[in-house]
């Protein structure tokens, strides 16, 4: 599931103009729909293969905040602090591109 979540963060938030995407799923396919608030990128994707936890139709709000737990997560995997440097300039990077 992390791999499915890192997928949708990086093809709907990190364009810069989405924070929100629904889903819906069942046990034949997982679709995935978001729309930007000034109705300028409107996203409409499905899974190769359906997403077991993604069952139900739902709302996935706070995109930013998902995408800095999934980074967080994935530092504290990391051998050594020398692995910290990519991660933690990427995650700057983006909030930096949030705040303009």
């Amino acid at each position: 599931m992390k791999d499915c979540l890192k997928d949708l963060v990086e093809h709907t938030f990190d364009l810069g103009c989405i924070d929100l995407i629904k889903i819906v799923g069942d046990t034949d396919t997982t679709e995935v729909s978001a729309l930007a608030e000034d109705l300028s990128v409107v996203v409409q994707a499905k899974f190769h293969n359906p997403v077991a936890d993604f069952v139900g139709t739902f709302g996935m709000p706070n995109l930013g905040k998902l995408k800095t737990l999934l980074i967080c997560r994935s530092i504290a995997k990391m051998p050594n602090s020398a692995s910290l440097a990519e991660p933690l300039a990427n995650l700057m990077a983006s909030t930096l591109k949030q705040s303009r």
